[in-house]
This record gives structure tokens, sequence and C-alpha cells, in this order.
């Protein structure tokens, strides 16, 4: 009995004994086959569980179940089984073509209205693509992620169902950057019933209160009642039983909002309020036709948007999209911005109420490196770019204010001298450009004191130019500014120019204007700077420079001193003292100066008042030093014990140029081919150095100045290591 209940332990579990009983050889190969199953399911079963973990969660895609009768217009809402934050998604949808007519319109909605991307619409097929930067798509409950507006065919038999087929073959990213899985649940649509609904104008913005809306559908009768999500309405009127007007009681804004349309017998149809399938016209040959936009609620006055530089002549292109949600037309401008932020183009286009038009870039502004979009009231924009190996791709344009028209003057204060007794100064010119595009300004003067002696063309108006900016000589447009200090006791007063551009954004500048009176002639200079320079070696001193000494009304005597910062005397100023008008004359001495920089001043003293001419002087020379280097600058070899000798590295030994340079330099790096780039701006030394710069050396550089004049060194030092192991 023992022997038994051993067999039939070993016959049930164990298959490596040794010999076995008859019994138990008949059974075997059965035992065989079970165990086989076994290992099989599982190893399915882990490779399941393995392939589920790769995927990711799964997230639920709801189709809704709708009804609407033949001929009618319904809105199939995709939602999630449970809210959850997406960032973007695709998704494709296949509607039957013997139930269905053509795709009407899709929306995407958001939390925050910041939805967007684009749609393929092919008859009943959608291929849709979308994004949120804030993930606000699926987050709220109740807020499908996406719906589809369709007609159903007329000829459709009552009690006709059609089952809506959605799949997506991409993962969908949630808020948490996780890649979720995505699962559709099918949907039914239904023909019966007599209500169904199209669409509602106008969407717009923030409509006001006060605004008609138009309900466009079928099934509408006297008792019909429309109530929107969030908003008040008041007077429901029944033009007939496909159209049905209210009236809203305040301010709404409706996209993303349900509105809900009842029948006296029980019927009811939700339908979530979107921007109409806005027609996109204009489209280049490059977009497929098929393309719909998907935009989000954001409306601004003023874009920032891409330009056309770089695109001409590649494979890609480039579009901006621009809707109007409001009713009416609107102009747009797009102005294509240029090097130092000049308008180099500007084009107006309009825009009719509702659409939606696409605008090639090369068209617009072909050389610009940006643009700005604005119209006279909200409009959204996008880019569209189109790359054959990516395909279609919308990208959000960035709001900004509207074009800011801003002043740019020359000098930037005004500051006159004038003597009691004398003639009234000359009108200064006021040289006034912008660095955008032309436009008017408006002057307008002030005094804190004395009365209305500063004057300009009061309100006047004159054209601005770019070609005025920057400041090259006389320009045209210069704004003359006229002082009558006469009956103005001694003293300083103060006044201002504020020039304004006329209408739209605008920002001011204001030109400060000092009047010194004094019943003395006040002394002024043309220049307050002169530079010499001196190459050690040559025969001769720089050439001296003529200083003019003005005065503003009678002969004013004055003196001249000369001051040095560095060094010893190095320059004189002759004469001594004088009356102006008249002239110094600076001369250089550099006789016994070593390499380097200096400095000094002069002081002209006058009756009323003083100035100051600022004189710096560079030595330098073009003699080198010439030692030994090497190169490479650091040889290495590695070693194992055991394995061959490293081999030999050879060692170029040549001169090492020192150029002594009078600058201040930072440390820099030459690259790999072609000069260094110095920060100084003494040409004469930079000259020198780039003739000293040879390909062969792998590094350059100039040491800072302390104490010693720094130099420009190409210098490899060997050095050897071994590294044992």
């Amino acid at each position: 009995m023992q022997d038994e209940v051993q067999r039939s332990k070993h016959t049930a579990f164990d298959l490596s004994l040794g010999p076995l009983t008859a019994p138990i050889s008949v059974m075997a190969p059965k035992l065989v086959l079970q165990r086989a199953r076994l290992l099989f399911l599982a190893g399915w079963f882990a490779s399941a569980v393995v392939a589920f973990a790769q995927q990711g969660p799964r997230l639920e895609v709801v189709a809704s179940n709708e009804t609407a009768p033949a001929g009618g217009t319904v809105q199939i809402k995709l939602s999630f089984a449970s809210p959850r934050g997406i960032l973007n998604g695709r998704l494709a949808i296949n509607l039957d073509p013997a139930f269905f007519g053509d795709v009407a319109s899709v929306a995407v909605f958001s939390a925050n209205g910041d939805a967007t991307g684009e749609a393929d619409l092919q008859g009943r097929r959608i291929s849709l693509r979308f994004s949120s930067p804030s993930a606000g798509i699926g987050r709220i409950a109740g807020l499908p992620v996406a719906v589809v507006n369709v007609p159903i065919l007329a000829g459709a038999r009552p009690g006709t169902m059609s089952t809506v087929i959605a799949d997506s073959s991409v993962t969908w990213k949630d808020d948490q950057g996780v890649d979720n899985t995505i699962q559709v649940r099918s949907g039914v649509v239904t023909v019966g019933g007599a209500l169904s609904m199209k669409r509602l104008t106008p969407m717009g913005d923030i409509l006001p209160a006060g605004t008609i809306l138009t309900i466009e559908g079928a099934g509408f009768v006297p008792a019909t009642t429309a109530e929107i999500e969030g908003a008040a309405t008041a007077v429901i009127f029944l033009e007939n039983p496909t159209t049905l007007k209210i009236t809203l009681s305040g301010p709404a804004v409706l996209t993303g909002k349900r509105l809900r349309l009842r029948n006296p017998d029980g019927s009811t149809v939700d339908h979530f309020l979107s921007q109409p399938g806005a027609p996109v016209w204009q489209l280049p040959a490059w977009l497929p036709a098929t393309f719909a936009p998907l935009l989000p609620l954001q409306v601004s006055n003023g874009w920032s948007g891409p330009g056309g530089f770089g695109v001409a002549g590649t494979s890609r292109s480039l579009a901006i999209l621009v809707q109007n949600p409001s009713p009416g037309p609107v102009d747009v401008t797009f102005r294509g911005i240029g090097l130092r932020s000049i308008v180099i183009s500007r084009t107006t286009r309009v825009v009719e109420g509702g659409q939606t038009a696409v605008f090639d870039v090369l068209d617009l502004f072909s050389s610009a490196f940006s643009s700005t979009i604005s119209a006279n009231v909200p409009i959204r924009v996008a880019s569209v770019r189109f790359d054959p190996t990516a395909g279609v791709g919308l990208t959000l344009a960035t709001p900004s204010p509207a074009p800011v028209a801003s002043v740019s003057v020359d000098p930037f204060e005004l500051t006159v001298a004038w003597q009691i007794g004398t003639p009234d100064p000359e009108p200064i010119p006021l040289r006034v450009c912008s660095f955008g595009e032309a436009f008017d300004y408006i002057v307008q003067v002030t005094t804190k004191a004395g009365g209305p002696w500063l004057s300009a063309p009061p309100g006047g108006r004159s054209l601005l130019t770019t070609t005025a900016c920057p400041f090259t000589g006389p320009s045209p447009l210069a704004l003359p500014v006229q002082l009558t200090p006469g009956g103005l006791g001694p003293g300083t007063y103060s006044g201002s120019l504020v020039l304004t551009p006329a209408g739209g954004s605008v920002v001011s500048r204001t030109v400060p204007v000092t009047l010194i009176v004094s019943q003395q002639p006040q002394i002024s200079v043309a220049s307050t700077l002169f530079n010499f320079n001196y190459e050690v070696g040559t025969p001769s001193a720089p050439p001296p420079a003529t200083i003019q000494v003005n005065t503003n009304g009678s002969p004013a005597p004055f003196t001249v001193e000369a001051v040095y910062e560095s060094g010893m005397a190095w320059f004189t100023a002759a004469p001594t003292s004088a009356t102006a008008p008249a002239g110094i004359t600076a001369t250089a001495n550099p006789s016994g100066l070593a390499i380097g920089n200096y400095a000094g001043q002069i002081t002209i003293r006058g009756p009323a008042n003083q100035t100051t001419v600022r004189v710096t002087m560079s030595v330098f020379t073009r003699v080198f030093e010439t030692k030994l280097g090497t190169s490479p600058e650091i040889v290495r070899f590695s070693w194992r014990q055991g394995s061959p000798v490293p081999e030999s590295v050879r060692v170029s030994v040549g001169p090492i140029l020192f150029f002594p340079c009078p600058s201040r330099f930072r440390r820099i790096r030459r690259p790999e081919t072609g000069y260094p780039r110095f920060t100084s701006k003494d040409q004469a030394c930079l000259a020198s150095a780039s003739a000293l710069t040879q390909p062969a050396w792998p590094t350059a550089y100039i040491a800072d100045r302390l104490r010693y004049a720094p130099r420009i060194r190409i210098s490899l030092p060997i050095r050897r290591s071994c590294r044992w192991s």
C-alpha cells in the first residue's frame, strides 16, 4: 500500500524519478502534455503582462449616442470616461458614407480655451491632431475632448443606425508627461425624431448684451426652448421651423458652452458651441484643400509672427493663418521686420467676417526675419508649416501689443547759452526719425518758467521715415526749434519738447531743453575729445590738433591750461590765453614715452563758464621678440606593463613671436581656423596681430595687462607624463 501511495505521488508530481513501474509509464505522456500546456499559458500570461506594462496607462474615449432626423445635423461628442488633462494627441474617425454626408466642422475644447491643432477632412474621414499647452483637454467633466458636426443623408430611413468608429494609433501625453494608450468606445447614431441643430451665429469673442443669436436646425416649434450654459438669454422668437432667434441678456463668451434645445414632446438636443467651420480661402498651392485649422479661443489685436527669411529656395513652406471671429470684415496689416527691427514691408489685406484666410509668407515678406500682424478688431493668428517629410503643422503665433510707434531724436537734449543784449539764437535743427515705419507725430512745447521762450511748429505734424535712422547726415525732416529769450533775466531756464506719434499705441519722446541766460558771454568748443596715435620709431610726432573756441555773444577772453592724468608733460596747448572766437593748438610730444596709453585734458576758462577737452594718445610698436617654442603643447604617453613601447611623437620646434600691444585686452582663445577675436579698437595693433596668427599653431591668446604691456603669444611648451596602470 505504501508503494502504491509512493507511485501515485510520483505519477502526479514528479517526472524526474528513476525507473518507473508500468502504470507510471502509461500516464507519463499525458502529464508531459499537461505540463507543456501549463508552461505555455504561463509564458503567454507573462508576455501579456510585460506588453501591457510597456503600453502604459489606458484612457477610454467614449463616442456619444445621438439621435437626429434624416437631413438634419448631428453632433458626435468624444469624451473621456473620467477626466484627465491631456497635452497632445491624435484621433482618426471613419463615418459610414451610406449614412452621413461630408463633415461640416470639427472642434477641440480645453479647460483654458488654448486647444489648437489641425484636421484633415476627407469627406466622412477625419484625421485630427491637437494639443493644449496647459494640458486642459479632457480636464473638465462634461466638456468633450472633441466634437464632429456632420449631416445625416436626407434619404436615411427612420430607425436606421450607424456606428461611429474612432481610433488612435499613437499615445496621448497627459499633464504628467506620461504616454497613455487610447481605447475608443464606439457610439451609435440613430435616425429619428424631428429636432436637430446645425449652427449658431454669430459666435465671436465676447458678445455684448442685446446680441441676437440665430439658431439654425430643424423641428423647431413655437414652444421650443433654448438654454445656453453660463449665459442669460431673454426673448425667444421662432422665425420658421428651421430658424430660431434668441437675445442675450448680458455679455457672454459662447465657445465651449452647451446649448440645449427642448421641444414640448420631451425631445432634447445638446450641442456644444464652437467657432463655425469658417471657410478657409486663399489657400497656397502647397496646402492640402482638406486642411481645417483648429484655433484656440484667444484673440488679440496684435500678434508676433514668422518671417520668410530662410524659407525661399527650400522644400519647406510657411504661411500665416488669420481667423476673423467677428461678423464684419477686418483690416489685417502685415509688417515684415528686418535688421535693427526696421519695418521693411507693409501689406494690408481684408478678411471677411467669420472667414479664415491663409497667406503665403513669401507673398507678404520674403526677406523679413519676423513679422507683426495687427487688426482693428481682435483676431486669431497661427503659422502653418509644411515639410515634405513631416507634413502640415500648425503653430500658434504669440500675442503681442499693437505695434508701438516711437520717435528717435538727435540730439537727445538741447542746451543753449544766450548773452543778454545779443540777437536771439538761430533755430536749432532737431532731427527726428523712426526705426520702424513712417508715421505722423505731434509736438507739444512746455516751459517751467519765463513764459513762452521755447517754440516749435505748434501742433505741427511731420511725416517720419525710417530712412533718416540712423543719423548719418543732415536730415530733411529736421524739426526747427526756436528760442526767443528776449526779456529774460540772468539764470537757467528749463523746458521740453514732447514728440508723440499720432494715433495708435504710442511711446512719446521728451527732449529736455536748457537755456542759460547771462550778462557775460559764454564760451564753448566744437569737440570735447581728441586722440593721438604714435608708433615707436616713427621719425615725426603726430600732427597737431586744432580746437575752436566760440562765444555765444560778444567776444570773450579765456585762458588755457593743460592737465596730465598719466606720464610726463607729453602734450602742450597754445596759446595759454586768447579772446573767443579763436583756436587752440594741441601738440603731442611722445619722445621718451613707453608703450602704453596716456590721457590728459585741456581746461578752458571764460568770463562766465569753463569747458574741458579730453586728450589721449596711444604709443605702440611693431617690433617683435623671437623665442623658441614647441608643438604640440603637451605630449602624453600611456603604457601598460608587458605591452609594446608607445610610438614616438614628433615635436616641432619653432619661434614664438611676441607683439607688445598698448591696449587692454581680455584673454581669448583662437578658433581652429581664422584670426583671434580681439576686443580692442586699436586698429594698428589688430592689423599686426592678424599678420602673426599662423594656422599651424593651434593656440593663440592675449594676456591681461597688469603692470606690463599685454602680448599676443603663440607658444606651445612641451611636457611629458606617464600613466601607469
